[in-house]
Parts: C-alpha cells; sequence; structure tokens
C-alpha cells in the first residue's frame, strides 16, 4: 500500500471479521519466521557504472586473461556446499555452540572467518530454480579458498556458465555460519573486480522469502563515481538507499577494505575502513530478533560489458561477527534459541495463550483471599482517578512506602506466569521509581525494579499496564523455593516525598485469554462495511495494499479520528466481552526524533495512539496502545492482543454502540490501514459468547499481510 504522507511514522490498524475460523497459517506468513533465506533476495540497482578504466591484473586480482576458464589466483580448498530449499529458505539453525546447556538461547560466539580454509563458510546453489539473483545461477564451485600472492584469500567468482544453461552466467554466495546473530557488527575485509556489471553485496538478513528484512552493503569495481551503496529493506521494500559519492583514497578493486554493518536497536550504521559513513533508522527494528550473515557476488545484466573478460572474482581476507551481548541477555524461555533484546515488558504478548483466567489480588476492594497489610500512607479506595469501576489503590512515593498486598494463604508462584496491573503517576510526577518485591514470611527476598517492564518509565499521567513473569522473583538464598505469601511496592528515591502512584486491577495469571473465532460478526470486509455499521470519519475503506486487496485507510493525526457506530444495535458485553487487536509499527525518523538524525543513545518517540468504545455515544476508558504493550511499541512486528472488555472499562450488561480510533497529536505520525483476514480479505469482527469464552472478538490489525 502507498503511504498517505511521506516521510512519516506509518501505522497500519485494522478491525477484522467474518464468520470463518481464524487461519493457522497466518504465523507461518509472519515476518518472524526463523529460517534463512537465500532465495528472492532482494537486488536493488546499482549506479550506472563507468568504463573500467583498468584491466584486473592476475597478481591482483582473480580475473583472467580472455578465454581462460579458471581464475588465475589458485584455489586450494573448497568451502561446504549448502542448498537452497524449495521454499528458497536455507536449511539453517542456531549452532550448539550458541545455546546454553539448557537449550535457551545464549549470545553466539564471535565469529572470525580462517582465510585458508573454514567449514563454517557455507557455499550456497540454486535449487529447484529458486533463484535470488535474476542474471546468473548460484554455483557452489566458483566458491574457493585459495591466496592473493601470500595473503591467503576466499575467492567468490562470477564466470560465464557452460553447457546446458538457461542463463548465460554463474555467480557465487556464502552464508558465514548458521548462526542466526542478534544485534552486533558485521563486518568483511574484501577488494572486488572492476569488470563491468559484476556487482559485490555483503548483508544481514531475516530470511522470510520474498518479504525479507535486510541490510546490505553493494560494491561495483566499475563505477568509480558510486563503487559503494549501503541500504536497508523492509519486508521486500527498499526503504532506505545511499549511494556514497567521492570517498576519499578509496580504491576498491586494488585495495582491501573493511566494510561493516553495525545492527542495533534504534539504528543500522554502515562504515568504510571503521570510518562511520551513514546511519538510518532501524525500520528492520522489532521483528528481526535475529539475522543470518551473507556475502554474494553476481551479475547485473545491464552494467556488464559484453567484452568483460570471465572469470573474475571478489577476495575475502577477513570476515567478522561480533554479536551485542546485551541484545541477547534477556532470553524468553518458551522461545528457545531465539536472541530477545529487552524482551521483559513484551514478554506477556510473546507467550501462549491460557484458558485460566486471572486471580484477583485488588479490583476495585481487595479480594476475598488477600489482605492489605499497608504500613505506609495509602488509600485503597481512591476515587478521583481510576483506570476503571469506582477504586483505584493510591499510594505515596518516599523512602518509607510500604504497600503490601498479603494472601491469607500462601501461594505456589509456579502456579502463575504474571503479576499484572494497571499504573500510573498520580500527579504527574516524571521518572517514577519503584520496586516490587516478593514475601515470604513477612520477609521481601527477591525484586524487580518497574522501569524494567515500562519501557520509557513512569512518565505522564497515562495509565500503562504492566506484566512481570513470576519467574523474576526468586529468593537469592534459595532459588528453588516456591512458596510466597504476597507483594510489596517500595518507591526506590531516598526522598520524604516524591509524589504518588495509583494501581488498579492487580492479579495473578497465566497470560492473555485464548480465543475461539468460530461465530463472528462482519463489521468491515474487503472495502465494505457490515450490516447496520456506519462510518462517521472520512477515511479511504477502499485502499489498495500491495497485493491490490482493498482495505480501510487513513493518516493518524488528531484530525482524522475512525469513528465506528452500530445502528442496528448495540453490543451487550454479557454476550460480547472482549477485543482482539494485531497491529504492525513502521517508525519514522521524523516523528521518532522529531527530525533530527536517529541517536542510539536515545529512546525514540513512542507512538501515540488510542482505542476506545462509546456507551450511549460517550467514551470509556481509553487505551494507550503504546501503555498498554511496554511502553514502546517493536518496530516492524504483527503484534497481537486479546483484550477484555473490562479492560475498557466496560461494565456486564454494558450497551456498546461504538468504537474509535484516534490520536491527540496534530501532526502526521503515519498511514492507519486494516489488513488481510483469514481469507485473504480485511474484514473486522464480532465474536458471540462461546462456552467459556466470554470474549467478543473485533479483530483489530495494522499491516497484517504485506
Amino acid at each position: 500500500m502507498k503511504p498517505l504522507v511521506t516521510s512519516t511514522l506509518v501505522i497500519l490498524l485494522v478491525v477484522l471479521a467474518s464468520l470463518a475460523m481464524v487461519n493457522a497459517t497466518d504465523a507461518a506468513n509472519s515476518t518472524t519466521a526463523t529460517t534463512t533465506s537465500t532465495g528472492k533476495t532482494v537486488t536493488t540497482p546499482s549506479p550506472t557504472p563507468t568504463k573500467a578504466t583498468t584491466k584486473p591484473a592476475a597478481a591482483t586480482t582473480a580475473s583472467a586473461t580472455a578465454g581462460s576458464s579458471e581464475p588465475t589466483t589458485k584455489p586450494t580448498t573448497k568451502p561446504t556446499t549448502k542448498p537452497s530449499t524449495t521454499s528458497g529458505s536455507t536449511d539453517s539453525s542456531v549452532s550448539e555452540s550458541s545455546t546454553s546447556d539448557d537449550g535457551i538461547g545464549a549470545c553466539p560466539s564471535n565469529y572470525s572467518m580462517n582465510p585458508s580454509s573454514d567449514e563454517n563458510v557455507r557455499a550456497m546453489v540454486d535449487f529447484f530454480n529458486q533463484r535470488p539473483y535474476q542474471f546468473c545461477n548460484r554455483d557452489s564451485t566458483l566458491v574457493q579458498f585459495g591466496s592473493d600472492g601470500d595473503i591467503p584469500t576466499l575467492q567468490m567468482a562470477v564466470d560465464k556458465c557452460t553447457d546446458k544453461c538457461d542463463i548465460p552466467y554463474r555467480c557465487s554466495e556464502v552464508q558465514l555460519t548458521d548462526n542466526k546473530y542478534p544485534p552486533g557488527n558485521f563486518s568483511a575485509n574484501l577488494r572486488v573486480s572492476n569488470v563491468p556489471g559484476v556487482t559485490t553485496k555483503i548483508y544481514i538478513t531475516d530470511g522470510v522469502y520474498s518479504k525479507e528484512s535486510t541490510a546490505f552493503i553493494k560494491i561495483t569495481g566499475s563505477n568509480t563515481t558510486y563503487p559503494v551503496v549501503f541500504g536497508v529493506v523492509r519486508g521486500g521494500t527498499s526503504t532506505s538507499q545511499q549511494p556514497v559519492r567521492n570517498i576519499i583514497g578509496i580504491d576498491v578493486t586494488n585495495t582491501y577494505n573493511n566494510y561493516k554493518i553495525v545492527w542495533s536497536e534504534y539504528n543500522v550504521e554502515f562504515l568504510l575502513n571503521n570510518n562511520s559513513i551513514i546511519k538510518f533508522g532501524n525500520p528492520i527494528g522489532g521483528n528481526v530478533l535475529h539475522a543470518s550473515f551473507y556475502i554474494s557476488t553476481y551479475v547485473d545484466k545491464s552494467h556488464l560489458d559484453i567484452s568483460a573478460e570471465l572469470p573474475t572474482a571478489t577476495l575475502i581476507k577477513s570476515v567478522d561477527v561480533i554479536p551485542d551481548p546485551e541484545y541477547c541477555a534477556n532470553t524468553d524461555p518458551q522461545d528457545k534459541g531465539n536472541y530477545i533484546q529487552k524482551r521483559d515488558p513484551y514478554a506477556f504478548y510473546d507467550a501462549s495463550c491460557t484458558y485460566k483466567y486471572p486471580d484477583w489480588i485488588y479490583n476495585d476492594t481487595m479480594s476475598e483471599r488477600w489482605v492489605d497489610a499497608t504500613t505506609s500512607f495509602h488509600n485503597n479506595a481512591w476515587t478521583q482517578k481510576t483506570h476503571r469501576g469506582q477504586n483505584a489503590f493510591r499510594f505515596d512515593l518516599k523512602k518509607s512506602t510500604n504497600v503490601y498486598f498479603k494472601a491469607k494463604k500462601a501461594f505456589d508462584k509456579t502456579k502463575y506466569k504474571f503479576l499484572s496491573f494497571w499504573i500510573t503517576n498520580g500527579d504527574g510526577v516524571k521518572d517514577s521509581q519503584i520496586e516490587v518485591w516478593i514475601m515470604r514470611n513477612n520477609s521481601a527476598r527477591g525484586s524487580v525494579n518497574l522501569n524494567d517492564y515500562i519501557i520509557g518509565g513512569m512518565t505522564g499521567e497515562d495509565w500503562r499496564k504492566v506484566n512481570i513473569p513470576m519467574s523474576k522473583f526468586s529468593d537469592p538464598a534459595n532459588k528453588n523455593e516456591k512458596i510466597f505469601q504476597g507483594f510489596i511496592f517500595k518507591s526506590v528515591v531516598d526522598s520524604a516525598y516524591s509524589g504518588y502512584a495509583l494501581i488498579d486491577d492487580l492479579n495473578l495469571n497465566n497470560g492473555k485469554i485464548c480465543q475461539e473465532n468460530d461465530t463472528l460478526l462482519t463489521i468491515y470486509k474487503r472495502g465494505k462495511l457490515g450490516d447496520g455499521v456506519v462510518l462517521n470519519s472520512e477515511i479511504d475503506l477502499k485502499a489498495a495494499d500491495d497485493d491490490k486487496t482493498l482495505v480501510m485507510s487513513w493518516p493518524l493525526q488528531s484530525a482524522t479520528r475512525v469513528s465506528l457506530s452500530f445502528t442496528n444495535g448495540t453490543i451487550d458485553t454479557t454476550e460480547y466481552n472482549g477485543l482482539k487487536i494485531s497491529f504492525k509499527y513502521i517508525p519514522d525518523n521524523n516523528f521518532e526524533y522529531y527530525g533530527n538524525e536517529a541517536d542510539p543513545t536515545q529512546r525514540p518517540r513512542a507512538l501515540q495512539a488510542y482505542i476506545m468504545f462509546t456507551v450511549a455515544g460517550k467514551p470509556t476508558q481509553r487505551i494507550g496502545l503504546s501503555e498498554y504493550y511496554g511502553g514502546q511499541f517493536e518496530f516492524n512486528k504483527w503484534i497481537d492482543f486479546y483484550i477484555p472488555f473490562y479492560e475498557f472499562g466496560l461494565w456486564d450488561g454494558a450497551e456498546v454502540d461504538g468504537f474509535q480510533a484516534y490520536t491527540d497529536l496534530s501532526d502526521i505520525q503515519g498511514v492507519i490501514t486494516d489488513p488481510n483476514a483469514d481469507d485473504g480479505s480485511p474484514a473486522v469482527r464480532l465474536s458471540s459468547t462461546n462456552g467459556l469464552f466470554l470474549f467478543v472478538i473485533l479483530f483489530v490489525s495494522i499491516l497484517l499481510h504485506l
């Protein structure tokens, strides 16, 4: 889908519905696939090259004299050959060296290629007509270890094809180890051929066939004006590509140069000989948790001189990968082998669903099985500001803060996965510092800091959802202890008074509630609203997505509020009790960094967007999307939510007559659109009560299928 605005934060939202089961293949279509792809690599056009000024010399390059069929630099050994699969994805996985003893993913070891012989260098071949390069077949025989004089090198050649070829050229590509790496530094020291039309590409990729996300460096030795191009591709679409002109002192064909990709949480930076050349805001951020490293030498037919002397080769002196240990310090135990940076705020949404409903600790009042044992100043029936219902739990933030939620009977913490609640600064004090301790025998044992679960900290006055994994609570003196008695909230700031905080809807749970989508009411589908659904704002219901599917689309700014009303009757919350949302957040530097250059040391500006229902035309409690999802959306990743109606402050028997999505910001953050439904169409859905489930499912999604 073409954005409605340029240079903006792009956000896509949908309300999905039909009378069909959710397609189980949606997960397979996710851009978080863990297989590595060498099929359908996006190869954005190279700049127009100039004619080679000198013929590659046999002593300094791998090209040969006319009529020769082999590189003049003698190869010594051959790397392992690895074919692509029929799907275009290679069968790569995290090696044993990159996992801990318990099988849970850990940071892989640093990697340095042995330029004399290295079994971790995997030569790629085409398989069943899956060709990532249009004008050449990948041929493993063109990948050899050899020497450039007395320098051992990995040689990657391009040559004319032999007999029985349906395309005229052969090229080479390697994967550097089978590891899938978290963010870090990826570098190669090499020199390339100056034969026109021969390009070398260094890149990292998530390996999602035909929809891959990648950061790349392309070097075309014959192009003396723009020899180097840096770029980023997200979901198969080029988002940033920058040719670098007049690099002082650079000779890409006769000297070895070090090319480096530095991939971080917020940025992708490219360096040449350790000098920073260009930095992009990271558009492949959140949906790419790990990536594979490749180098290829291939033919761009539009640039290939028909008189070019082949074979010719790129010579690689060294390859290094240095993962950033901070990015894989936290690993989701339910997602073994995946490297997850700062996953704590998202663990609730990453975890599998459950059929068990929450056990309440505080919900307007204390649960029957819990008591308020707080010894510091507080009010457990605060009415001036609540998340929902009549009351919230208010407490001062000061040195003596000791808010104690005590179970009447000790509980086994392993029966629950999360401690969840809503929290806000009562008076808008910024950056409140709060710790939560687990209690045993009236003694505080282990603690967590709330700021680890609210990215950006407790700032502003909006309610924020917090989900703390129970696995994070442990007794340092006895880590195997499972029986505990309660939780204490303490202020970290050592001061007489630093404001106050409010807590609401405190509970123990096992994650989001599972949903069965077998009885659904259509609200919007394939460019049309459902019966009795009225659009009260001017938005495009028939925008065309990339695959020509009709979708709902609108710019996200305060002047454009999406408002739907149900004129055939209201939605009774005794029949329909929940909301299902899926969305994807595509950031833009102009919004995230206020038009400034992306700064990896600064947290980007969070998405500011809200959803809510109306009852009798009046708005209920709004939910901020960032506030609900740990404080900061992950970039470019589909995220599914299952939000019960009570999170919106709706009560049993409430007659819901509308749904709204909006922002308070006047500047445009991006574009909102809805995704494809189970059957390939965009739609809005409501589901009726079914047995155990009291969930209405209004599926709100953002850019579900690219």
